[in-house]
């Protein structure tokens, strides 16, 4: 009995080794880039921002799923103005850990923030395979800057964003 394997299986066997070996290349690349990201002496040092609030009430603060550390995390985001500015912008308030989002206890909510962070324009970044948002709810499963402005009211064409340099994390 003598081993003899078909032509065509060695074949897609042979492309197959060379497609992941290109696949292993690329995620690879993507990892080396991501941690070198993280570097402390080229992250910006923000600047002090005093944010005042609007209408912080049910249906203007919208929640946006995303991860930290390998473990889900909602970010929600109300409308606000930086002190000097006419400018109406996102403005990150808070982040809690859950696969699911928590009820937002309004009551506990500041009319104006002062934090060192910076003011951002972000794209959306909606994958093939994301979720479907639901605005209706005020939760969002990706970052999309206009949709969110526009569930708030706003008709700027960009949305920009304040966040913070460092959060905190509420445990839900």
């Amino acid at each position: 009995m003598t081993f003899r394997p078909m032509p065509i299986l060695t074949v897609f066997t042979v492309a197959s080794l060379v497609i992941l070996l290109m696949l292993g290349n690329w995620q690879y690349a993507r990892y080396s880039e991501k941690t070198g990201q993280g570097d402390t002496a080229t992250a910006p040092q923000g600047e002090l921002l005093k944010v005042t609030l609007e209408r912080p009430e049910e249906g203007f603060v919208q929640q946006v799923y995303g991860k930290a550390d390998s473990k889900p995390l909602w970010r929600r985001y109300a409308l606000g103005q930086v002190a000097g500015s006419q400018e109406r912008l996102l403005v990150l308030i808070e982040a809690t850990e859950g696969a699911q989002p928590i009820p937002l206890r309004l009551n506990k909510l500041p009319p104006s923030l002062t934090f060192q962070g910076n003011i951002i324009e972000r794209t959306a970044n909606r994958g093939i395979l994301s979720p479907k948002d639901q605005p209706e709810a005020n939760v969002w499963n990706t970052m999309d800057p206009q949709l969110i402005g526009q569930n708030l009211g706003l008709d700027q064409m960009q949305v920009r964003i304040a966040e913070p340099l460092t959060l905190t994390v509420i445990n839900a």
